[in-house]
């Protein structure tokens, strides 16, 4: 009989078969195991197996608040299909996944394929997130959605070219935009025929957004979101087409046009007012380009083969004669950013890193080349021989002006940045209530580290009276972006720390990035005070080496600690009421002493030095029995009561003639017991 998941095949071939499993929504789905169906019948059954995927996430804003909006599961090829119903309804994309109260959500298992997972948690048509997943059959998937979800504005714009001296709009064009730095995925724009304009949405950075209309009209704009929606008018300028032929000549001394040859197949970069673009040369060594008239570009090529190369600047005009570029020898040159010091690369794994250009200027050359830099900081490129300085174009990194005197020798260059100082600020205190919570807790002050855990980053040490602390326990620290923890040695008692550092709450690793970056932490430790004790015996005689127990009078939690060979005992205890302890000790004269004192651990008496001696012991022998019919009560455990505030002592069980032998220090005690006997207590 077929039951669910199973299915029966008769009368087939003996073979080898490819198996692919069609669900009920369509979807094929080929396993590549295969199956064998066998020359003779098998009872057992043959499995199967086909993985599900697995995707979770939390949805929140970069405040940390929950986004109740669902995220959307389609398959990609059917991206155009409306999800309405929830995935744990109908299995099957295109369908909802709806977070809970929190923005939590999980949903699984996903039917293998392709899909796009995408959250427009403003419903306006344009999504915040979009993530594409692929989910094998043959392996089990598990996919994180981002989080937090990025804070997006709205761009809203029309576009005009003018016609006759009119200006008229410019509908239902295809436009992207691209992200200034590289770290964001293109945008592309959409035309909306009711009010004649268009829109997008996008992350706070500066955009790009370029479009030839015609071989004389060209849109270059740059667009700088920074925390609020933009409503702008773009309009399409004048353009024109320039021509240029590119020679080369490989001789180091400059000759005539006549004998150099063209340089074919190979690209012009030509780059203005912090836009670019390319073209290349064709069999003849000649280009065209179309460039908006009045501006100033600067023109680079090399070739890479011959390591010549040219840099020409000039303005954009109408009806411009053709440019004549000769690419000559040059030297290659290599080079790195460097944060702060050398070798502290500026690479793309440290948080609030952009793609950075090198502009390189001649002392004798107009033009001025851009060199891109590689994610791990390192640029190379080809230069003309001569003295060149060197910076950069993004102007927060603060670089240095460096030169060099490129003469194919030794041409290396190290360009040093100075961005402002990101900052780590730190709360420290004595968390009385383990909830790491500032409010309740008791300000602090103590020497820190702060420790880069690789290479990226560098070590700062913060003393107890250093400027770094700027208010009761709070320190403000500049350090370099990177990724750290912070180290606190623990305190010593004895060197006259009032207060234990152990961690109790808190998190001591971070991460912070460029540009200004603070980041927050609250340390909080365990709540330990000062104790200074001295101890001797009866006589004034040291007690070195001695046990000696603490008992908390709220928990009964007790703590052993020895004396050193003075008899002093100086360390850290947790903040609180407690009994100082002593059992018992032989005085040297036979004779059986022992200390029971009640002593307050806090800030008020960090300071104090306690002066404690022992004290003859005063043993008895206490008979138990019972006196309504006088039988001896055995095994029976009896309390002593101090009526000092002294606490509670457990004695041991009473023996089989209800006799228990004990000794105490002297004062006022109540003997107690529980004892039920046939209903009576």
């Amino acid at each position: 009989m077929v039951q669910e998941g199973t299915f029966h095949l008769i009368n087939a071939i003996p073979g080898s078969y490819d198996v692919t499993i069609i669900f009920s929504d369509g979807t094929r789905v080929e396993i590549s195991d295969g199956f064998t169906v066998p020359y003779s019948g098998i009872p057992s059954v043959t499995a199967i197996d086909v993985a599900g995927g697995w995707i979770e996430g939390k949805l929140v804003d970069d405040q940390q608040n929950p986004i109740l909006h669902p995220v959307s599961l389609q398959v990609i090829d059917s991206e155009d299909a409306d999800a309405v119903s929830e995935c744990a309804d109908i299995i099957y994309a295109p369908c909802l996944i709806t977070p809970d109260e929190n923005g939590t959500f999980t949903y699984g298992p996903v039917v293998p394929g392709d899909y796009i997972v995408s959250l427009d948690a403003d419903s306006d048509g344009f999504t915040e997130v979009d993530m594409i997943y692929i989910f094998d059959a043959d392996m089990p998937t598990e996919f994180d959605f981002p989080s937090p979800v990025p804070t997006v504005h709205d761009l809203t714009f029309t576009l005009t070219r003018t016609v006759n001296g009119t200006q008229e709009s410019v509908s239902d064009l295809n436009l992207t935009l691209v992200s200034a730095d590289g770290n964001q995925a293109d945008v592309d724009a959409v035309f909306d025929g009711e009010d004649d304009s268009y829109h997008v949405e996008l992350i706070d950075g500066e955009w790009i957004i370029s479009h030839t209309y015609s071989p004389t009209e060209q849109m270059w704009e740059q667009i700088e979101i920074d925390g609020a929606d933009i409503n702008a008018d773009y309009v399409f300028r004048q353009s024109t087409q320039v021509s240029g032929i590119v020679y080369y000549d490989t001789r180091v001394e400059p000759g005539e046009i006549d004998d150099a040859q063209p340089i074919e197949h190979v690209p012009v970069y030509f780059h203005w007012e912090g836009f670019s673009t390319a073209s290349f040369t064709n069999g003849q060594g000649i280009f065209t380009v179309v460039l908006p008239v009045g501006a100033v570009v600067d023109a680079t090529v090399h070739a890479g083969t011959m390591n010549v190369v040219n840099g020409t600047r000039f303005t954009v005009a109408e009806d411009m004669q053709n440019i004549t570029m000769v690419a000559r020898p040059g030297s290659e040159v290599s080079g790195a950013l460097n944060l702060n010091r050398l070798g502290n690369f500026y690479s793309s794994n440290l948080i609030g890193w952009e793609a950075a250009t090198v502009l390189a200027s001649h002392e004798s050359i107009d033009a001025v080349w851009h060199i891109e830099v590689a994610d791990d900081g390192m640029f190379s490129t080809v230069l003309p021989q001569g003295n060149w300085t060197f910076t950069t174009d993004l102007e927060w990194l603060n670089a240095t002006n460096s030169t060099l005197n490129v003469d194919g020798k030794n041409d290396t260059i190290n360009i040093i940045l100075k961005p402002g100082d990101s900052f780590i600020e730190i709360d420290f205190f004595l968390d009385h209530e383990g909830d790491n919570d500032v409010a309740n807790g008791t300000l602090v002050e103590y020497r820190f580290s702060i420790v880069p855990i690789n290479a990226v980053g560098q070590s700062v040490d913060v003393t107890v009276d250093g400027d770094e602390w700027t208010g009761a326990g709070h320190a403000r620290v500049p350090i370099e972006a990177g990724e750290y923890r912070i180290d606190i040695e623990i305190s010593d008692a004895r060197a006259g720390d009032l207060f234990g550092t152990r961690i109790m709450t808190g998190d001591p690793f971070f991460v912070v990035g460029l540009g200004g970056d603070v980041i927050e932490r609250s340390i909080g430790f365990d709540p330990e005070w000062r104790v200074d004790f001295t101890l001797t015996n009866e006589s004034g005689g040291a007690l070195a080496d001695q046990n000696v127990r603490f008992i908390n009078i709220e928990t009964g939690w007790i703590l052993s600690r020895l004396t050193d060979g003075n008899g002093s005992l100086v360390d850290h205890l947790p903040e609180g009421d407690w009994i100082v302890s002593i059992v018992d000790v032989d005085n040297g004269q036979a004779v059986m002493e022992g200390l029971r004192e009640r002593i307050t651990v806090s800030s008020a008496n960090a300071e104090t030095e306690h002066s404690f001696s022992t004290r003859e012991l005063a043993f008895f022998t206490i008979d138990l029995w019972n006196e309504g019919n006088a039988t001896l009560l055995d095994g029976m455990e009896l309390i002593l009561t101090s009526n000092e505030n002294l606490g509670n002592i457990t004695l041991d069980p009473t023996d089989n003639g209800g006799q228990v032998d004990s000794s105490v220090v002297s004062g006022s005690w109540n003997i107690e017991l529980n004892f039920t006997d046939d209903g009576n207590r």
